[in-house]
Protein backbone atom coordinates (compact mmCIF):
# COMPACT_ATOMS: atom_id res chain seq x y z
CA UNK A 1 0.00 0.00 0.00
CA UNK A 2 1.74 3.19 -1.29
CA UNK A 3 1.50 6.42 1.76
CA UNK A 4 0.35 9.93 0.72
CA UNK A 5 1.39 12.30 2.59
CA UNK A 6 0.05 16.08 2.82
CA UNK A 7 2.97 18.73 1.84
CA UNK A 8 1.98 21.21 4.84
CA UNK A 9 2.23 18.39 7.34
CA UNK A 10 5.07 16.34 8.98
CA UNK A 11 5.59 13.85 11.27
CA UNK A 12 6.77 12.72 14.51
CA UNK A 13 7.81 8.98 14.50
CA UNK A 14 9.85 6.08 16.39
CA UNK A 15 11.66 2.88 15.94
CA UNK A 16 11.01 0.36 18.05
CA UNK A 17 12.66 -2.92 18.97
CA UNK A 18 10.97 -5.72 17.07
CA UNK A 19 11.50 -8.22 19.71
CA UNK A 20 10.55 -6.23 23.45
CA UNK A 21 8.27 -3.43 21.24
CA UNK A 22 10.68 -0.91 23.37
CA UNK A 23 10.77 2.90 21.86
CA UNK A 24 14.42 3.23 20.58
CA UNK A 25 14.69 6.23 18.25
CA UNK A 26 12.20 9.34 17.90
CA UNK A 27 12.10 11.47 14.68
CA UNK A 28 10.63 13.47 12.17
CA UNK A 29 9.99 13.43 9.01
CA UNK A 30 7.70 14.72 5.98
CA UNK A 31 8.22 11.52 4.09
CA UNK A 32 8.64 8.58 7.28
CA UNK A 33 9.21 5.64 4.99
CA UNK A 34 11.80 7.53 3.40
CA UNK A 35 12.96 7.90 6.58
CA UNK A 36 13.30 4.77 7.90
CA UNK A 37 14.44 3.26 4.50
CA UNK A 38 17.96 5.72 5.38
CA UNK A 39 17.97 4.35 8.98
CA UNK A 40 18.14 0.71 8.21
CA UNK A 41 20.84 1.47 5.69
CA UNK A 42 23.09 3.15 8.51
CA UNK A 43 22.73 7.12 6.42
CA UNK A 44 23.94 9.51 9.22
CA UNK A 45 26.39 9.80 11.39
CA UNK A 46 24.14 8.72 14.89
CA UNK A 47 26.71 6.13 15.86
CA UNK A 48 24.73 4.63 18.75
CA UNK A 49 21.49 4.23 16.48
CA UNK A 50 23.58 2.48 13.62
CA UNK A 51 25.48 -0.13 16.25
CA UNK A 52 21.80 -0.81 17.13
CA UNK A 53 20.56 -1.23 14.18
CA UNK A 54 23.41 -3.63 12.40
CA UNK A 55 22.88 -5.75 16.01
CA UNK A 56 19.54 -6.28 14.70
CA UNK A 57 20.32 -7.04 11.32
CA UNK A 58 23.11 -9.51 12.16
CA UNK A 59 20.00 -11.69 14.03
CA UNK A 60 17.54 -11.05 10.78
CA UNK A 61 15.62 -8.39 12.16
CA UNK A 62 14.84 -4.98 11.23
CA UNK A 63 13.12 -2.12 13.52
CA UNK A 64 9.72 -1.19 13.57
CA UNK A 65 8.33 2.10 12.39
CA UNK A 66 5.45 3.87 13.72
CA UNK A 67 3.67 7.26 13.19
CA UNK A 68 2.94 8.63 16.20
CA UNK A 69 1.56 12.54 14.93
CA UNK A 70 0.68 13.99 12.44
CA UNK A 71 1.40 17.99 12.96
CA UNK A 72 1.79 21.33 11.71
CA UNK A 73 5.15 21.73 9.81
CA UNK A 74 5.32 25.00 11.88
CA UNK A 75 5.29 22.92 15.19
CA UNK A 76 7.27 20.21 14.82
CA UNK A 77 10.23 20.82 16.51
CA UNK A 78 7.81 21.68 19.66
CA UNK A 79 6.58 18.51 19.46
CA UNK A 80 9.52 16.36 19.17
CA UNK A 81 10.76 17.78 22.31
CA UNK A 82 7.77 16.78 23.76
CA UNK A 83 7.81 13.07 22.81
CA UNK A 84 11.61 12.56 23.48
CA UNK A 85 11.04 14.03 26.88
CA UNK A 86 8.26 12.16 27.82
CA UNK A 87 9.48 9.16 26.68
CA UNK A 88 12.89 9.36 28.59
CA UNK A 89 10.99 10.05 31.80
CA UNK A 90 8.94 7.01 30.98
CA UNK A 91 12.00 5.17 30.99
CA UNK A 92 12.96 4.31 27.55
CA UNK A 93 16.49 4.32 26.49
CA UNK A 94 16.67 6.56 23.45
CA UNK A 95 19.37 6.48 21.28
CA UNK A 96 18.91 10.27 19.42
CA UNK A 97 21.80 11.86 20.43
CA UNK A 98 19.78 15.51 21.12
CA UNK A 99 16.85 16.62 23.06
CA UNK A 100 15.20 16.82 19.72
CA UNK A 101 13.81 20.48 17.49
CA UNK A 102 17.14 20.55 15.99
CA UNK A 103 16.88 18.99 12.44
CA UNK A 104 18.27 20.72 9.45
CA UNK A 105 14.89 21.97 7.77
CA UNK A 106 15.77 22.44 3.95
CA UNK A 107 19.43 21.05 4.49
CA UNK A 108 20.89 19.67 0.88
CA UNK A 109 23.57 17.61 1.01
CA UNK A 110 26.44 18.78 -1.44
CA UNK A 111 27.21 15.83 -4.37
CA UNK A 112 30.39 15.07 -2.88
CA UNK A 113 28.52 14.29 0.51
CA UNK A 114 25.71 12.39 -1.10
CA UNK A 115 28.72 10.19 -2.89
CA UNK A 116 30.73 9.64 0.61
CA UNK A 117 27.19 8.18 2.14
CA UNK A 118 26.47 6.25 -0.62
CA UNK A 119 30.24 4.41 -0.65
CA UNK A 120 29.79 3.83 3.22
CA UNK A 121 26.31 2.38 2.48
CA UNK A 122 27.64 0.16 -0.09
CA UNK A 123 30.70 -0.90 2.28
CA UNK A 124 28.62 -1.24 5.29
CA UNK A 125 26.67 -4.44 2.85
CA UNK A 126 23.80 -1.76 2.28
CA UNK A 127 22.32 -0.62 -0.58
CA UNK A 128 21.05 3.00 -0.93
CA UNK A 129 17.51 3.53 0.24
CA UNK A 130 15.03 2.64 -2.57
CA UNK A 131 11.91 4.66 -2.95
CA UNK A 132 9.90 1.64 -3.79
CA UNK A 133 6.39 2.04 -2.84
CA UNK A 134 6.96 5.91 -1.83
CA UNK A 135 4.24 8.26 -3.83
CA UNK A 136 6.51 11.52 -5.15
CA UNK A 137 4.21 14.45 -3.92
CA UNK A 138 2.71 16.99 -6.96
CA UNK A 139 5.06 19.42 -5.47
CA UNK A 140 8.34 17.54 -5.81
CA UNK A 141 6.77 16.59 -9.41
CA UNK A 142 6.42 20.21 -10.35
CA UNK A 143 9.84 20.76 -9.34
CA UNK A 144 11.17 17.86 -11.00
CA UNK A 145 9.39 19.08 -14.22
CA UNK A 146 10.52 22.56 -13.78
CA UNK A 147 14.19 21.62 -13.30
CA UNK A 148 13.86 19.76 -16.54
CA UNK A 149 12.50 22.81 -18.53
CA UNK A 150 14.61 24.15 -21.27
CA UNK A 151 17.56 20.93 -21.20
CA UNK A 152 18.09 18.88 -23.82
CA UNK A 153 20.42 15.95 -24.51
CA UNK A 154 23.60 16.44 -26.16
CA UNK A 155 23.72 13.98 -29.72
CA UNK A 156 26.01 12.21 -27.93
CA UNK A 157 24.17 11.71 -24.89
CA UNK A 158 20.91 10.65 -27.29
CA UNK A 159 23.28 8.02 -29.36
CA UNK A 160 24.73 6.54 -25.93
CA UNK A 161 21.00 6.04 -24.54
CA UNK A 162 19.89 4.58 -27.85
CA UNK A 163 22.46 1.94 -27.75
CA UNK A 164 21.81 0.84 -24.63
CA UNK A 165 18.25 -0.04 -25.79
CA UNK A 166 18.95 -1.48 -28.92
CA UNK A 167 18.40 -4.82 -29.93
CA UNK A 168 18.71 -7.62 -26.44
CA UNK A 169 19.40 -4.75 -24.45
CA UNK A 170 15.61 -3.32 -24.82
CA UNK A 171 13.55 -4.31 -21.77
CA UNK A 172 10.62 -5.67 -24.43
CA UNK A 173 13.26 -7.31 -26.66
CA UNK A 174 11.92 -10.96 -27.56
CA UNK A 175 8.95 -10.21 -25.53
CA UNK A 176 5.13 -9.88 -26.93
CA UNK A 177 2.07 -7.99 -24.86
CA UNK A 178 -0.49 -10.80 -23.96
CA UNK A 179 -4.44 -9.80 -25.15
CA UNK A 180 -5.46 -8.40 -21.41
CA UNK A 181 -1.88 -6.34 -21.02
CA UNK A 182 -3.46 -4.54 -24.39
CA UNK A 183 -6.79 -4.34 -23.13
CA UNK A 184 -5.54 -2.73 -20.08
CA UNK A 185 -3.42 -0.20 -21.68
CA UNK A 186 -6.48 0.46 -24.51
CA UNK A 187 -8.59 0.95 -20.84
CA UNK A 188 -5.77 3.42 -18.85
CA UNK A 189 -5.73 5.75 -22.26
CA UNK A 190 -9.25 6.14 -22.58
CA UNK A 191 -10.65 9.67 -22.12
CA UNK A 192 -7.03 11.20 -22.31
CA UNK A 193 -5.82 13.85 -24.37
CA UNK A 194 -2.62 12.65 -27.16
CA UNK A 195 0.09 15.06 -25.70
CA UNK A 196 0.89 15.57 -29.49
CA UNK A 197 -3.16 16.19 -30.29
CA UNK A 198 -2.92 19.41 -32.74
CA UNK A 199 0.96 19.32 -33.21
CA UNK A 200 1.75 18.46 -36.96
CA UNK A 201 4.43 15.82 -37.71
CA UNK A 202 7.55 17.69 -39.53
CA UNK A 203 8.11 15.70 -42.93
CA UNK A 204 11.53 14.35 -41.12
CA UNK A 205 9.43 12.45 -38.40
CA UNK A 206 6.56 11.31 -41.12
CA UNK A 207 9.61 10.25 -43.22
CA UNK A 208 10.78 8.58 -39.69
CA UNK A 209 7.39 6.55 -39.33
CA UNK A 210 7.19 5.72 -42.91
CA UNK A 211 10.65 3.72 -42.68
CA UNK A 212 10.27 1.97 -39.48
CA UNK A 213 6.53 0.66 -40.43
CA UNK A 214 8.01 -0.57 -43.87
CA UNK A 215 11.11 -2.12 -41.62
CA UNK A 216 8.69 -3.78 -39.50
CA UNK A 217 6.69 -5.25 -42.42
CA UNK A 218 9.28 -6.92 -43.90
CA UNK A 219 10.54 -8.90 -40.10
Amino acid sequence: MKLIFDNNKTYIYCLKDPITKEIRYVGKGNEPMKRYYKHINLYGNNKHKQAWIIGLKKKGLKPLVEIIEEVNKNLWQEKEKYYISIFRESGYKLLNNTDGGDGLEGWKHSKKTKNKMRKTAIKNGNKPPSRKGIKQTIESKKQNRISHLGKKHSEKSKKIMSEKKKGKNHPMYGKKLSEEHKKKLIESHKGKISWNKGIPCSEETKRKISETKRNRNRT
